[in-house]
């Protein structure tokens, strides 16, 4: 057991915040080594670009009193702004060279740091995110009862979505799938997410469209949200292209595979590091037919799906939280013996 202490909490775009942030790590870090609340033997846990480079100058200049330094990243960088890019390009490669872990979410984005800054292949661990499987685990009733106790219809099979509303998620090809099923009086869409706007701009562009076979139900408390997943016939992640497929571990693929029902998601290479055709169904992203198609499939062969719905729950046993935090304790504790 071990104690927590948060650092700092200011995250802004803002250009002279970012600076505030850097310079404010640094000076809360300068205190509590200097009174002794911190030494070599604490642990700092950092993802803020910024706020790494505050470690960085402080463990510059305190170095062996400093505590081991874990860097989770998941992205390199987004910046389309050359000089911006490369400054944060440059940012980051300081931080992680200088980081005594570092903790990535995929493969992709391993190999890319291994390249980009020649470091030993043991410094950079993939953890893929996780799930709290208990919440899933302790609820018994049957999914007549959740779509019930939801006010669900037990008539209609139900094709579920949870997460956010952009284009690069696949909302579109969820409409027109939809719409493509307009006839099909015995399914429904339910789409759970999204802003007051987003869901706004949807809406009409339903109304314009003739489509009422979508239910917008916004946000929906977290704690719901494995009730919501347990009442579905199929739970679908359509992610485009656009959605730097290499780089994302879908916190939502890890909730659907606790959730023991079937799913249906783009083939992008973030998503084949965790789950193959044994445990989900595939379909090629952006290809609106494809779904419509595979969406058929499904519901024609559901033992065949719901077989691979109770793989994948059984693989997602090995990506909860505690899981992860059990592989990242070993790392750091070979870290400790190796000194």
């Amino acid at each position: 057991y071990f104690k927590i202490k948060k650092i700092s909490t200011i995250i802004n775009k803002n250009f002279f915040k970012k600076l505030f942030l850097i310079f404010s790590t640094f000076i809360e870090l300068r205190s509590l080594i200097t009174n002794k609340k911190i030494n070599n033997d604490d642990i700092i846990y950092s993802r803020a670009t910024y706020c790494g480079l505050g470690i960085l100058g402080a463990k510059l200049i305190y170095k062996n009193k400093f505590p081991m330094i874990i860097t989770e990243s998941h992205r390199y960088f987004k910046e389309k702004e050359p000089f911006i890019k490369l400054i944060k390009s440059y940012l980051i490669k300081t931080n992680l060279k200088y980081s005594d872990l570092i903790i990535t979410i995929t493969q992709k984005h391993k190999k890319n740091y291994l390249n980009l800054l020649n470091l030993n292949n043991n410094k950079i661990n993939v953890l893929h995110d996780g799930v709290e499987i208990e919440k899933f685990n302790k609820i018994n009733n049957s999914q007549k009862k959740i779509k019930k106790k939801l006010g669900i219809s037990t008539n209609k099979r139900i094709i579920m979505y949870v997460g956010d509303l952009r284009k690069e998620k696949g909302i579109n090809t969820i409409i027109s799938t939809a719409k493509s099923f307009k006839s099909n009086l015995k399914l429904l869409f339910y789409i759970i997410g999204g802003t007051i706007s987003e869901i706004d701009k949807i809406k009409k562009k339903l109304k314009k469209e003739k489509i009422n076979n979508i239910k917008l139900l916004g946000y929906i408390k977290h704690e719901t949200i494995p009730f919501y997943l347990k009442s579905a016939d199929i739970l679908i992640m359509p992610l485009s292209k656009k959605s730097d497929p290499s780089w994302g571990s879908p916190l939502k693929l890890f909730e659907y595979m606790a959730s023991k029902r079937p799913i249906l998601c783009s083939k992008i290479p973030s998503i084949c590091e965790v789950v193959s055709d044994n445990e989900v169904t595939f379909f090629k992203s952006d290809n609106s037919n494809e779904f419509y198609k595979q969406i058929l499939y499904i519901l024609k062969n559901y033992s065949k799906s719901n077989n691979k719905a109770i793989n994948a729950f059984k693989k997602v046993k090995k990506y909860t939280w505690d899981h992860r935090v059990k592989h990242m304790l070993y790392q750091v504790k070979l870290i400790y013996n190796s000194k």
